[in-house]
Protein backbone atom coordinates (compact mmCIF):
# COMPACT_ATOMS: atom_id res chain seq x y z
CA UNK A 1 0.00 0.00 0.00
CA UNK A 2 1.04 3.45 -0.80
CA UNK A 3 3.43 2.99 -3.88
CA UNK A 4 5.83 0.14 -5.12
CA UNK A 5 7.57 0.19 -1.60
CA UNK A 6 4.70 0.66 0.88
CA UNK A 7 4.37 -1.04 3.97
CA UNK A 8 1.39 0.13 5.29
CA UNK A 9 -0.54 -2.80 5.06
CA UNK A 10 2.16 -5.31 5.92
CA UNK A 11 1.18 -7.36 8.65
CA UNK A 12 -2.82 -6.22 8.99
CA UNK A 13 -5.29 -8.70 10.15
CA UNK A 14 -7.49 -9.40 6.72
CA UNK A 15 -10.65 -11.16 6.91
CA UNK A 16 -12.98 -11.20 4.61
CA UNK A 17 -17.34 -11.78 4.88
CA UNK A 18 -19.23 -11.86 1.63
CA UNK A 19 -22.24 -13.56 0.87
CA UNK A 20 -23.74 -14.66 -2.35
CA UNK A 21 -27.15 -15.37 -3.67
CA UNK A 22 -27.25 -18.81 -4.80
CA UNK A 23 -26.87 -21.78 -1.62
CA UNK A 24 -23.92 -22.78 -0.85
CA UNK A 25 -24.34 -26.32 -2.54
CA UNK A 26 -24.45 -23.97 -6.30
CA UNK A 27 -20.35 -23.40 -5.70
CA UNK A 28 -18.86 -27.06 -6.95
CA UNK A 29 -16.81 -28.25 -9.98
CA UNK A 30 -19.78 -30.05 -10.81
CA UNK A 31 -22.46 -27.14 -9.66
CA UNK A 32 -23.98 -24.28 -11.66
CA UNK A 33 -21.12 -22.14 -10.61
CA UNK A 34 -18.72 -24.94 -11.40
CA UNK A 35 -15.96 -22.78 -9.06
CA UNK A 36 -15.74 -23.10 -5.02
CA UNK A 37 -15.97 -19.95 -3.18
CA UNK A 38 -12.22 -20.32 -2.62
CA UNK A 39 -11.59 -20.51 -6.32
CA UNK A 40 -13.25 -17.22 -6.71
CA UNK A 41 -11.51 -15.43 -4.28
CA UNK A 42 -8.18 -16.21 -5.67
CA UNK A 43 -8.24 -12.07 -6.51
CA UNK A 44 -8.61 -11.14 -2.96
CA UNK A 45 -6.06 -13.46 -1.97
CA UNK A 46 -3.63 -12.28 -4.37
CA UNK A 47 -4.42 -8.54 -3.45
CA UNK A 48 -3.78 -9.66 0.16
CA UNK A 49 -0.63 -11.06 -0.50
CA UNK A 50 0.44 -8.28 -2.42
CA UNK A 51 -0.15 -6.09 0.10
CA UNK A 52 1.40 -8.16 2.73
CA UNK A 53 -1.28 -8.53 4.55
CA UNK A 54 -2.21 -11.70 7.49
CA UNK A 55 -4.83 -12.90 5.40
CA UNK A 56 -6.84 -14.83 8.61
CA UNK A 57 -9.97 -16.43 6.83
CA UNK A 58 -12.96 -16.05 4.16
CA UNK A 59 -16.37 -15.97 5.81
CA UNK A 60 -18.88 -16.52 3.20
CA UNK A 61 -22.87 -17.24 3.59
CA UNK A 62 -24.67 -18.55 0.94
CA UNK A 63 -28.53 -18.17 -0.02
CA UNK A 64 -28.55 -14.99 1.25
CA UNK A 65 -31.15 -13.64 -1.30
CA UNK A 66 -33.21 -15.41 0.67
CA UNK A 67 -33.18 -14.24 3.82
CA UNK A 68 -35.50 -11.33 5.01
Amino acid sequence: AYGSKGTALKGKCFIVSTTTGAPESAYSANSVMRHTIDEYSYGIKQYAEMCQLDFKKLFCIGGAMYVL
